[in-house]
């Protein structure tokens, strides 16, 4: 990947690279355990929020296209919703480092959740002095969560849309093109994810890198990620078991399709 004649590709090498030295600036480190405090602060919670799931629920669970059209209303615990839903601090710096290596100016997310997953790319994108965040949330109660995780951190370059992703992905797109890094952490159903991952494809940069989360997931996943790395515009995928990359490219950039495996702890 290093020898990649596309940058994008020895940028996403690079961020691999510094996240198994594990280094960070100190002004980094400090706004990461802002982050994290932020993030003990939401475990420590004993808040009740409503939630409106549009997903496809939990694993094994099975829901029609019309219940998850509709969404599914419920009342839980803040700390769970943070707990259940966020990402780790191992893959939040993963999302910092591919921000900082890839300085991308316009940045989509599908499933903000509590904001943190957002925080750490929009805290890269601030050091990088340069790009914004759209992170698109189904549920109002869960995105007043997020909004509020900005604010404390100061990340006026992010931003949520709040909505279902049916009726706020393609307006995002619109109104963030070109996208140059798209980070899919919403909506785990085969045909979704296959769906949002073709609509993006108009709106983004001439190459442009996709995290896709969860995509061991499920069987659907399993499927859905089988047939993203096959598509043409996909010049390299990175597996690393429960997350996987994507760099996409026009057809005017040359480079020979690659897939690769890497073990992330």
């Amino acid at each position: 990947m290093l020898s990649s004649p596309v940058p994008q590709v020895t940028a996403v090498a690079r961020a691999l690279q510094d996240a198994r030295s594990a280094y960070l600036s100190e002004e980094e480190r400090r706004f990461i355990e802002c982050v994290e405090m932020r993030r003990r602060e939401l475990l420590a919670s004993k808040a009740e929020i409503e939630v409106h799931d549009f997903g496809a629920g939990a694993p094994g669970e099975v829901r029609t296209p019309e219940e998850m059209r509709k969404g599914v209303r419920s009342k839980a615990p803040l700390a769970k919703v943070c707990a259940v839903a966020s990402k780790s601090p191992a893959w939040g710096a993963i999302l910092f480092r591919f921000i900082r290596h890839l300085r991308p100016s316009s940045c989509v997310e599908l499933g903000t959740c509590v904001g943190l997953s957002a925080a750490y790319q929009a805290g890269a994108l601030r050091f990088n002095g340069q790009g914004n965040l759209l992170s698109l949330e189904g549920s109002p109660g869960v995105a007043a969560v997020a909004m509020e995780t900005f604010n404390l951190l100061g990340l006026q370059n992010a931003r949520v849309s709040v909505g279902p992703f049916h009726e706020t992905y393609i307006h995002a797109l619109e109104s963030m093109r070109p996208v140059d890094f798209l980070f899919n952490d919403g909506h785990h159903d085969h045909d979704a994810v296959v769906n949002y991952f073709l609509q993006s494809l108009p709106y983004l940069a001439d190459t442009a890198v996709m995290v896709v989360d969860d995509i061991a997931w499920s069987v659907g996943m399993k499927q859905a990620w089988r047939e993203m790395i096959g598509h043409p515009q996909v010049v390299v995928s990175v597996d690393m078991r429960t997350v996987g990359v994507l760099v996409l490219s026009g057809p005017d950039v040359l480079a020979d399709r690659r897939q690769f495996q890497v073990g992330v702890a």
